[in-house]
Order: structure tokens, then sequence, then C-alpha cells
């Protein structure tokens, strides 16, 4: 059971429409668990606090979005297509609530020569 101050924390940010901590553990558990024993137990775990997920799995669990996972790691291909999409990608996941991290490592280093340009590359910060 959570406090007052916590109660209303999690219905500015995380509880459903008409939704109470106990309702948000029911959601979570019942999405989450294998059987009604798993159930049973991880809704004990939530609602008394003693293990808590992280916030995309408390907001999107047994919801439309069904997003879970808080950190992504993002690769950015060494063209132009590939970053713009390593861009949307990240758009669609923080939209999500997910976080994002970037893998650079395929970017060619500083003044590498760029063959469709003819041009040398500023590196991965310019």
């Amino acid at each position: 059971m959570v406090n007052p101050a916590a109660e209303e924390f999690l219905r500015e940010r995380y509880l459903g429409p008409r939704e109470d901590w106990k309702a948000l553990c029911e959601r979570v558990a019942t999405f989450l668990a294998d059987d009604d024993d798993d159930r049973r137990k991880f809704f004990q775990m939530l609602y008394s606090c003693d293990a808590l997920p992280n916030s995309p799995t408390l907001m999107n669990s047994g919801t439309e979005l069904g997003y879970l996972s808080a950190c992504n790691l993002v690769p950015v291909p060494d063209d132009l297509e590939g970053i713009m999409d390593a861009a949307k990608s990240s758009a669609m996941i923080q939209r999500n609530g997910g976080g994002v991290g970037f893998n650079f490592s395929e970017l060619r280093p500083t003044n590498d020569r760029i063959c469709g340009t003819g041009g040398t590359s500023s590196g991965v910060i310019s």
C-alpha cells in the first residue's frame, strides 16, 4: 500500500482512468504472470512495494502500448538514410516512455573520405 502523497504522484503519471494503486498492481501482475499462483505472488510484491519494475512496465502493462523497456540502444549506421532511421526509431521509443542510447561506433572517423561527395567526414561530434 502506498501513502496518499505517493498515490497522488501515481495518479498524475501512471494510473489509468478510475485506477488506484491496487488496480495498477492487479493490471501489471495479470499482464506479466504466467499463471494464477505467479499473479498472486507478483501482485503481493507490487502492492507491498517489496519489488517494483521500471516505469514503462508500470505504465504500459496491460494497455494498448504494451511497451515495457526503459532502456534501448539504437545503432547509428554510416549513411544518411540509416542516421535518419535511427532518429525515427528514437522518437518512437521515447513516445512510448522508453529511454534511448545511441551506438555511434559504425560512423567513420574525423577526416575519413566520403566517396559519394568527395568530402571528408567531420566525425561523430561535429
